[in-house]
């Protein structure tokens, strides 16, 4: 019999070679990750499940089968490293609903966003649950053309709460993560570009119920006035409340991985 093997070189490089998948994921919370979405054309080639190129930019990249379900009024928004976010009707949704991500967290849960918006663009909506049910529900929200805000809301038998922060400069115009954390006891929330301070939310301290409602969640839907444009490349949920060292750790992570991946949304 014919002997065969097979030897890998590790000293070989492959970041740079194009079409060479990342050899590590883009969200790195373990058994905690509930759902990762890369949202462009991009992605999918990057990723070393095969997979992944049938579901192309609705690829959940946790692994927990927890994909998108339609781009909806937005496909034709899509590009290869985001969507562009616009005021529609017909929502960009997920397979999965709020009531899901309750059951399965931990005491609350956390949802991080990679958005470029800019300052003048529409108020945006990068996640948030659908509004065919408005107590409970949650979101994470954008307010800009003057107000220039982050907004992590929830309201729940009754009571609504926002935790805030006023004043996005360094993010707004840059690639940016937002966060928001949602428990019945409080809402916290955090923003950051690369190289700058991460920026810290107030936390709210107003009780609310449990956050179950059965609606997907929506992403990238814009209200209001404005000019300018956001486009949202990137979202996960985490069956936790995170800390801010935590997301702190996850955003250098993910510039990380898109500097391998070449996206240029590592800058």
């Amino acid at each position: 019999m014919v002997e065969t093997r097979v030897y890998f070189d590790t000293d070989v490089d492959i970041s740079e070679t194009e079409g060479a998948f990342v050899p590590f994921p883009p969200w790195e919370f373990g058994d905690d990750l509930f759902a990762a979405h890369m949202i462009g054309t991009g992605y999918a080639a990057l990723s070393p499940d095969d997979e992944a190129e049938a579901y192309g930019a609705l690829y959940d990249w946790s692994g927990n089968g927890n994909h998108l379900n339609a781009l909806n009024d937005l496909a034709s928004l899509l590009g290869e490293w985001g969507v562009t976010a616009a005021v529609v009707g017909n929502e960009a949704n997920t397979t999965y609903t709020l009531a899901q991500i309750w059951a399965a967290c931990d005491g609350g849960f956390s949802i991080i966003a990679l958005a470029t918006a800019a300052a003048t663009a529409k108020t945006v909506a990068l996640v948030r649950s659908g509004t065919d049910v408005t107590d409970p529900s949650i979101g994470l929200t954008l307010g800009l053309n003057g107000s220039n805000d982050m907004r992590v809301q929830a309201t729940g038998g009754g009571a609504a709460q926002t935790a805030q922060i006023g004043d996005l400069t360094t993010e707004l115009g840059n690639h940016a993560y937002y966060c928001g954390v949602y428990t019945t006891a409080e809402r916290r929330g955090y923003s950051k570009r690369k190289g700058e301070a991460t920026k810290v939310a107030a936390p709210s301290a107003v009780a609310v119920t449990a956050l179950n409602a059965n609606v997907p969640l929506e992403f990238a839907d814009e209200a209001g006035s404005g000019t300018g444009a956001t486009v949202m490349s990137s979202f996960c949920i985490v069956l936790r409340p995170i800390t801010q060292e935590e997301f702190e750790a996850a955003v250098d992570g993910n510039i990380e991985w898109h500097a391998v991946a070449g996206t240029g949304l590592d800058a």
